[in-house]
């Protein structure tokens, strides 16, 4: 009984070749990784950015209006817990970002 030669199976690349416009689109915002996980990466830390620029910008309203309470004492008193707490929010903020920027980097490196 002779046993013809096989040729090898070949996965079929018409499924990656249908996916038209994927990489278009991740290359316009210039990256062609479409991984899940940079993508949420990217959100958080955009977010802990966006929230450093609010407390950053509240500290300097808050500034603001302590130099301009012109002696009032309630003024100055709200100038400066507002002082205290911004500071506090935008201390909390960037040792998250350091935090998540680290995390990152040694998952980066471990994969």
């Amino acid at each position: 009984m002779l046993i013809p030669a096989t040729s090898p199976v070949l996965a079929d690349a018409s499924l990656l070749n249908s996916q038209v416009g994927v990489t278009d689109v991740a290359s316009a915002y210039g990256n062609s990784n479409l991984d899940i996980r940079t993508i949420i990466a990217r959100i958080i830390v955009i977010a802990l950015e966006f929230l450093g620029v609010i407390f950053l910008g509240l500290t300097i309203f808050a500034g603001f209006r302590y130099m301009t309470a012109a002696g009032n004492e309630e003024q100055t008193k709200k100038a400066v817990s507002q002082i205290k707490d911004s500071v506090i929010g935008l201390i909390i903020v960037l040792t998250s970002w350091v935090l998540t920027t680290y995390i990152l980097k040694v998952l980066k490196v471990a994969i």
